[in-house]
């Protein structure tokens, strides 16, 4: 699952509880030899990786990087300065012209004051379209398609930065990242971190290499889909292609090689292409009170799973022997937080709440600001702090409102990539409704013991950070398989043809 803020935490029913944590990449620190300890040796591993078109890389070169905001603001904070000085020259000159006689004399000077008029008139409406241009060229630069889903989405970080992030976690780095999350985010001590040789790791192991073992489909599944037909038992759902397969996130290399290539005509050794993703790292903390998991990272080696025991413990129900149907239980998991990290939900995440929701709050504040100057300069300096406290704590409020709306339509898109994930490592999809149905029915009965606490709701539940949000998830998977059997004639043809 995703991340979400400490009050909706704190306010949460216990049964189901949801680790507070934060949507930023933290500061990596060096890992302690505990950490390097817990890291598993490097893997083997046949990644898929994939040649990315070279006019989308050329594209890509132009991004913009996470400060483009911050510069269009300050942009907009000089123009709204410029802007009121600029109106009130325009008013002085042409009252100025109005008192002017009409004396041959003066009409040269009339002519002068209507070439300055028109002249100042342009350099307004210059210094007005220069934010407006700056921030759609950012936001137009900055648009890409979501893989398998094809929503438009905005990434704010150019190549060269999502490669910054990507070090940050590589190799022992993620674990100290995800170190740093379980300490800052622990209620007493410390959670402890399942052995790799226990069962449960191994059993927790084996079934997320199994779905990882498919992914590569993901990347080609027109080529695969009339294969995945013939073979699938009768009234197995089988996803259709989508019109936008999986493809890695270009590296800086290949950007500029790519350039060099197209531009210069320079047949310049390339690098191999970035892989797909997998293998995640994986890590199970011994929590009994939360039954959940969250992934954390993107990218190959710089990405993994934390599955917490509360979940096993639920799914098992004391059982050591886990029986085909616990294990697809556990697939549904693990495919739902793979489908974050094939999905880049990590970098989106950090975009959009650490870069886009504050600039463009701070740039809408400041232009309302100078709109109300007028008006609250007459009440004096205390009025003007009350509007600033104000600003901050709607600021707070807002933005808050803005990551549960955002985390809300991840959860969503994670949910429908997957069920295809399922599909094809041989579990069937239509027992994710299934399994979301019977954490609905625990989320009810968790909200009919809320509702009988004195407490007033949250502004957590109020925004509708609880069960309406699996309601609504449930009704998009039953959408999903129903598109899935809708369309399969028409994609068994187009594969055919």
């Amino acid at each position: 699952m995703r991340f979400e803020s400490e009050q909706a935490a704190a306010t949460r029913p216990q049964k189901h509880i949801h680790l507070s944590l934060t949507a930023r990449t933290p500061t990596i620190r060096q890992p302690s030899e505990v950490e390097l300890e817990l890291a598993p040796p490097q893997r083997k591993w046949a990644c898929v990786c994939m040649k990315i078109p070279c006019n989308f890389l050329s594209w890509r070169l132009a991004r913009f990087t996470s400060n483009s905001l911050s510069v269009i603001h300050t942009v907009t904070r000089i123009v709204m300065t410029l802007v009121p000085m600029t109106l009130i020259k325009l008013r002085f000159m042409s009252a100025v012209l109005k008192k002017l006689p009409d004396d041959p004399r003066v009409i040269a000077h009339k002519d002068s004051f209507l070439r300055n008029i028109k002249c100042t008139k342009k350099s307004l409406l210059v210094m007005v379209a220069i934010p407006f241009a700056l921030f759609w060229t950012t936001i137009l630069s900055s648009l890409e398609r979501t893989p398998l889903t094809g929503r438009p989405r905005l990434i704010l970080l150019s190549p060269s930065e999502e490669d910054d992030v990507a070090k940050q976690l590589q190799g022992p780095g993620w674990y100290s990242a995800v170190a740093d999350i379980l300490v800052n985010n622990a209620e007493g001590d410390v959670p402890r971190v399942i052995s790799t040789t226990d069962w449960r790791y191994i059993w927790v192991h084996d079934t997320l290499r199994k779905l990882e073992t498919y992914m590569h489909i993901l990347a080609h599944e027109k080529e695969h889909f009339q294969h995945l037909v013939d073979t699938a038992p009768p009234g197995f759902p089988v996803p259709p292609p989508s019109s936008y397969p999986l493809a890695p996130r270009p590296r800086v290399s290949q950007i500029v090689h790519c350039f060099l290539t197209e531009t210069f005509s320079r047949n310049t050794p390339a690098e191999p292409p970035p892989a797909l993703g997998p293998p995640y790292n994986l890590l199970l903390v011994e929590k009994p009170d939360t039954s959940n998991g969250f992934s954390y990272g993107f990218g190959a080696g710089s990405a993994g799973i934390v599955v917490f025991s509360g979940f096993l413990d639920e799914i098992l129900r004391g059982s050591q022997s886990p029986t085909p149907e616990q294990t697809a239980q556990l697939a549904i998991l693990l495919a739902h937080e793979i489908s974050h990290l094939i999905l880049s939900h990590h970098l989106e995440t950090l975009s959009s709440s650490t870069i886009f929701a504050p600039n463009m709050y701070n740039i809408f504040s400041d232009v309302v600001r100078t709109l109300l100057f007028p008006i609250t300069m007459m009440f004096g300096p205390f009025v003007n702090d009350a509007v600033a406290n104000m600003t901050r704590v709607t600021q707070s409020e807002l933005l808050q409102g803005h990551e549960s709306c955002f985390n809300r339509r991840l959860e969503i898109e994670a949910d429908l990539v997957s069920i295809r994930i399922l599909a094809y490592a041989g579990f069937d999809p239509r027992l994710a409704i299934h399994f979301w149905e019977s954490r609905l029915d625990n989320d009810h009965e968790d909200l009919h013991n809320h509702n009988h606490n004195t407490r007033a709701p949250s502004g957590n539940f109020m925004r509708g950070d609880t069960h309406p949000v699996r309601e609504e998830r449930l009704l998009r998977l039953k959408q999903e398989l129903a598109r899935w059997r809708r369309i399969q004639p028409r994609a068994i043809v187009a594969a055919n043809g």
